[in-house]
């Protein structure tokens, strides 16, 4: 929120795209525990 406030000053373009995929990086890597549906094997079963 705080980069898009500035968003508008001349050749600022760059740096915010630059932003933008390191967040979405950080985000898709954090949260994929939330979205994966793999079920893991319990290894403690006989």
């Amino acid at each position: 929120l705080a980069t898009g406030l500035v968003a508008f000053a001349p050749g600022i373009d760059s740096q915010i795209a630059w932003e933008a995929h390191i967040g979405g990086f950080v985000a898709g890597f954090f949260g994929l525990r939330a979205f994966d549906r793999r079920q893991q094997p319990d290894e403690f079963t006989a």
